[in-house]
C-alpha cells in the first residue's frame, strides 16, 4: 500500500470504494506472516484475511467517471451483488413496498452461471445446465431507449459487461447508460488474476502448501485453543462462541456493541470485524502457530 498519512488513505476508500462492511479505522503498508503493520511500525495480528485496493478503484472509477468500485472475486459474485444492490435501493431509497420489489431481465440474456442469474433468462438451455446466450447484437438505440425509460420511472439500469467491456465490441465499455456497470474478464488485459492458466498454477501451488504443511491440522489445532480461550472471556459479555477450526465468531451480550470491542481489539493490536450488530468474526492465517495463538489472547 502507498506510503501516504493514514487519512489520506482513509479519504481514498471512503470516495472510491463502495463498501459492504464497516472498515476499521487502522491503514496497512506491510505483511509476513500472520502480521501487518501500519505506516508507524505498529504490528497487528491479521484477524481478517481480506484485502484492500483503494488506488486501483480510484483508478477505475475516475477512467469511468463513476462514484464508487465494488471489488468481488468473480463474475457471477458480480451480478449476484448487482442484485442485492439494486433490491436494496428500491426499498431503502425508492421506498418501494416490501416484498414487492421486481427485476426485469432481457430476453434470452446470460448473466454467469448462478442459479439466480441463469433462472432469469428465458433460453431454454438454461434450464437444463448453465447455459450460454451466443451473440447478439441489440439496435443502435435499444439501449439507449431502455435507459431512458429506466429515467422517467426511476428505475435502476444494470449492464453485464464481463464480455463486452474494456474495447470487446470496439467501444471502450460497448454502453454508456447505465446506473450499474459490471466488469470481468477482461480487466486485466489477460494477465492474472483473470487468466485461467496462471490463476490455477498458483492454486495448484497453494494447496500443495495447504497440503504439505498440514495446514488443515493446524487449523483443527489451533481452533480448538481459540475456542478454550474465548470461552474463558466473562458471560456478561460473550453470549456464545461458535465456529470451527480458525473460522470462529463470538456473540456479544445486549449492551455491549460489537463495533467497539472492535475498536478496542484494534487498540491492542488485534484486527478482526463485526458481521452484524452483535457478532464479531475471527479468521487468522492458517499458519499461526500455538505461541502466536496465546500471544493474540485477549
Amino acid at each position: 500500500m502507498s506510503s501516504a498519512k493514514p487519512q489520506s488513505i482513509f479519504d481514498l476508500e471512503a470516495k472510491h470504494v463502495a463498501h459492504n462492511y464497516k472498515l476499521l479505522p487502522v491503514a496497512l503498508e506491510r505483511g509476513e506472516g500472520i502480521f501487518v503493520s501500519d505506516g508507524d511500525g505498529r504490528r497487528y495480528f491479521d484477524f481478517l484475511s481480506t484485502y484492500s485496493a483503494g488506488e486501483y478503484e480510484k483508478f477505475m472509477t475516475n477512467l469511468f467517471d463513476y462514484g464508487k468500485l465494488l471489488l468481488m472475486n468473480s463474475g457471477v459474485e458480480d451480478c449476484g451483488s448487482a442484485l442485492k444492490l439494486v433490491r436494496r435501493w428500491a426499498y431503502d431509497v425508492k421506498r418501494v413496498p416490501e416484498n414487492k420489489a421486481e427485476e426485469i431481465f432481457v430476453e434470452s440474456s446470460f448473466g454467469e452461471k448462478s442459479l439466480a442469474t441463469v433462472s432469469s433468462s428465458t433460453g431454454r438451455e438454461s434450464y437444463g445446465g448453465f447455459g450460454e446466450a451466443g451473440v447478439r447484437v441489440s439496435k443502435d438505440d435499444y439501449l439507449r431507449k431502455a435507459a431512458e425509460i429506466c429515467v422517467r420511472y426511476n428505475v435502476l439500469l444494470v449492464v453485464d459487461k464481463v464480455q463486452t467491456g474494456l474495447g470487446r465490441t470496439g467501444r471502450r465499455l460497448c454502453f454508456d447508460y447505465e446506473n450499474f456497470l459490471i466488469l470481468g474478464k477482461a480487466l486485466s488485459g489477460g494477465c492474472y488474476p483473470i487468466l485461467a492458466v496462471l490463476s490455477c498454477r498458483i492454486a495448484m501451488a497453494a494447496v500443495r502448501v495447504v497440503e504439505e504443511e498440514n495446514l488443515a491440522t493446524n487449523a483443527f489445532k489451533m481452533g480448538q485453543l481459540f475456542h478454550q480461550q474465548m470461552h474463558g472471556l466473562p458471560s456478561a459479555i460473550v453470549k456464545d462462541v461458535r465456529g470451527t477450526g480458525l473460522l470462529n465468531a463470538i456473540e456479544i451480550n445486549n449492551g455491549y456493541d460489537a463495533w467497539e470491542l472492535c475498536i478496542r481489539l484494534l487498540k491492542i493490536g488485534l484486527l478482526a470485524k463485526t458481521v452484524r450488530e452483535n457478532k464479531i468474526r475471527f479468521a487468522p492465517l492458517l499458519v499461526i502457530d500455538e505461541s502466536q495463538m496465546l500471544e493474540d489472547a485477549f
